[in-house]
């Protein structure tokens, strides 16, 4: 099971309505981890970005089976998925901002006001 370090910012900052808005060097790690060879010599299909991204936002601590029971498929295509997010997790957390992000009280604020 990994602990997932970086999912307050990830819940915060990432819309998945607004792709475009990721930073690049998230977007490149994700979409990077998500072409490599998954499947082995079968298929060069790649994981989809949108469900890793999905597992970040949703996930506080990683696994196969917690992946599972997010996105409802099979063990071996979560254990893929469980793969991928500890690879690109490796790099992803390398940024301490992302770490250590604390969103603004005057933003939970505002967010609750709109959300009343």
């Amino acid at each position: 099971m990994t602990e997932n370090r970086v999912q307050t910012y990830f819940i915060h900052n990432i819309n998945l309505g607004r792709l475009n808005k990721i930073p690049l060097c998230i977007e490149d790690v994700l979409v990077g981890t998500c072409g490599l060879g998954w499947y082995g010599s079968k298929s060069n299909k790649p994981l989809s970005y949108k469900l890793m991204i999905k597992i970040y936002q949703h996930l506080p601590y990683v696994d196969t089976h917690s992946i599972m029971d997010l996105l409802g498929m099979g063990e071996r295509q979560a254990s893929r998925y469980n793969r991928a997010f500890r690879f690109s997790h490796e790099f992803v957390s390398r940024n301490q901002y992302m770490v250590d992000y604390e969103p603004d009280e005057w933003v939970n604020d505002e967010i609750d006001d709109i959300l009343i």
